[in-house]
Order: C-alpha cells, then structure tokens, then sequence
C-alpha cells in the first residue's frame, strides 16, 4: 500500500471520487467500479467542481501552540503527543454550520419546490437580527431568516424563520436566558459507574447500562473506610466508600489495593 507522498495525482484523483460516490451511494463495490470507467479528465473537472462548491464548508488546520510556561511540560512537547491536532476545530465548524451550511441548506430545501405541481421559485434568502423586546428577562438571540419564493403568476411569497444566532466569539447561543451550545455528540462522560457493579453507557443517541450478575470479591487493600471489589464477568474492580457506597475509583481489571 502506498502512502500519500508515494502516491501519483491520478491515484489520489481516484481515490477522492471513490469516497465521493461511496459517500452518496452507500455501495463501496459500486463506488469503486463507477470510479474506474470515469475518464480521468472527467475526475478533474468534477474535483474541481467539488473544491469550488466546499471550500467554504472546510477546515483549515490550526496550528497547536504550547501556551505553559512550565519547563517540565515543554520538555514532553505536548504539541507532538497530541499529534498537532487541536479542539478548536469543533467550535469553527459549528461557526461555519450556522454562517455557511445553514444558508445552503435552507436555499437547496426551499428549491425543491420549484419542481411540484404548483411550483414556486426560489428567488432570495437574507438573514437579520431579531430585535430584542424592551423588558425582556429571559432574552433569547434570533436571528431571522427571510426566504423570498415567486410563483407562475407574479405572486411574491415572503417566508421567515426564527433562528438562534450563535455567538462567533464564545460559539454558544442564548434561548430563554440560558446559554446553550451545539457539541456534535460530544459526551462529557460518555462511561460511568453510578453503582458497584453496574456500567452506564451514554452517547447522542442511546444509554444502556451493564449490570453484573456475579458476586463481588473483596480484594486486598479494603479497610474501615474502603471496600476495593472485584466483578469478574465485568471484569472491573471499583474502590468505594463504605459509608456512602460512593464509587471513587473504576479500573478495568483485578487491581488489590487500588
């Protein structure tokens, strides 16, 4: 297998509109076949068109920057253990979702009316702020999208949509006095233990839990105030406080004297 800097610019080509047709297919054999009978001069002119239409929508790479003063950290160059990859990506793209995407998404799902049986033609789209009303406690940010539609016979149709205006400098938007943020399935703790014995699993679109049907084995290192268990079908040993039975330590593994 040939890596990027070994690879010529036909390949590269054809690995760029493969991911494109499996990207819209779901087929990754038809993908493939359909990517080989495409003449190479078509591929071009396509990415092309690709990079024009997206440009937009991509992320240009921030550069990470060791902002510590401490010597002992500098030393262990974080910037290379964390492979220059930096977080702020996730707050542009949600900057470029409400600035870019949104538009484009709102234009292309109001041009589908223009193909129905009573069509209506897609003209303009404008974007305002919504002024805030005077007293207003628990303000909310809104911007106002304004969609101009015409008809076949000269009607103008004007269409609005309240839509939370996200803040460019803290990436966060306020509905109802409360700041709220778009995190992309983001969890914060996406594994817990909210019991000995028991698991949570949490993501954007479920949560399950696991439950142990053994016995727990006290191990070594249990005392007066700590009881260190062992749940072998688990496989996960948890220090807890006998008081409270508060978990304050999970390890994957049989851990004496955790």
């Amino acid at each position: 297998m040939k890596s990027s800097g070994d690879a010529t610019p036909d390949e590269v080509r054809d690995v760029a509109t493969t991911s494109i047709l499996y990207g819209v297919s779901g087929d990754l054999d038809k993908a493939k076949a359909m990517s080989r009978v495409i003449p190479t001069k078509r591929k071009r002119v396509a990415l092309k068109a690709v990079d024009r239409n997206f440009s937009s929508e991509l992320l240009k790479p921030v550069k990470t920057v060791n902002l510590s003063t401490d010597q002992g950290v500098k030393v262990y160059n974080p910037e290379k253990m964390v492979d220059n990859k930096s977080p702020e990506h996730v707050y542009e793209k949600r900057q470029v979702d409400f600035k870019t995407n949104l538009k484009k998404d709102l234009t292309n799902s109001f041009k589908v009316l223009e193909s129905k049986e009573l069509p209506l033609k897609f003209k303009s789209i404008s974007f305002a702020d919504k002024p805030q009303r005077t007293g207003e406690v628990m303000k909310s940010d809104l911007s106002i999208a304004s969609i101009v539609m015409t008809d076949d016979f000269g009607n103008t149709h004007d269409i609005k949509i309240e839509l939370p205006k996200i803040n460019p400098n803290t990436g966060v938007f306020r509905l109802n006095g409360k700041q709220k943020c778009l995190v992309n399935q983001i969890v914060q703790n996406p594994i817990t233990f909210p019991a000995p014995g028991e698991s949570r699993f949490e993501s954007s679109y479920s949560v399950f839990r696991i439950y142990s049907k053994s016995s727990p084995e006290t191990l070594e290192g249990t005392n007066n105030q700590n009881w260190i268990v062992y749940y072998k079908d688990l496989d996960v040993t948890f220090k807890t406080l006998k008081k409270t039975d508060i978990i304050q330590t999970a390890k994957s593994g049989k851990h004496p004297n955790l």
